[in-house]
């Protein structure tokens, strides 16, 4: 049973980071300040436009940080 787990895990963590790599490979950079107006919502329009992916891929690596760092404080707390 402890085997599957570590399997299973780093089959996750692979699968993770081609995902990051794919996504980090095809997004745009530094475009220059001539292609960037500095509102609130052109910085909007652009991130939920050209960076929506990159943007999601943040969020949901913020989100697994978030209940991995839950878990393991109350991981101590039962202890």
């Amino acid at each position: 049973m402890r085997h599957y787990n570590l399997t299973f895990k780093v089959i996750v963590v692979f699968m993770f980071l081609w995902l990051l790599i794919a996504i980090l490979a095809k997004a745009k950079w530094y475009l220059g300040p001539a292609s960037f107006q500095g509102t609130a919502r052109a910085v909007g329009e652009k991130l939920f436009t050209s960076y929506v992916y990159p943007f999601e891929v943040v969020a949901i690596l913020l989100l697994a940080a978030m209940v991995g760092a839950i878990y393991m404080a109350k991981k101590e707390v039962l202890k």
